[in-house]
């Protein structure tokens, strides 16, 4: 059975496709699973990423121009978290995700 995978979009920028990627899944029966971006583990370690990031691109941390996340939301989710983000009317895709999980 193929899966396509959705996100909460965190940027605009993803949510313009979302509608669009939903009815293509739709029209071809193809089951949604939820996903989250992960770059961290833990919520408190956004900071120590950012440190890191901007390690990476040789850049101070107060510098204005450097890639930064505007968000504290790149850490593993929990199951809970995840319902909570995709629960709702988005339940099939809860319960695709569990059918994986449970394979």
């Amino acid at each position: 059975m193929p899966y396509t995978a959705k996100q909460r979009a965190m940027f605009n920028a993803k949510a313009k496709g979302a509608p669009k990627m939903a009815e293509l899944a739709k029209e071809l029966d193809i089951k949604t699973v939820g996903t989250n971006d992960v770059h961290y583990l833990r919520k408190e370690d956004a900071n120590t990423q950012e440190a890191m990031v901007a390690l990476r691109q040789q850049k101070c941390i107060k510098d204005a121009n450097r890639m930064r996340h505007d968000q504290n939301q790149f850490y593993l989710k929990s199951p809970d978290e995840m319902i909570e983000i995709f629960g709702g009317k988005d339940k099939m895709t809860i319960q695709s995700t569990l059918e994986i999980m449970d394979s």
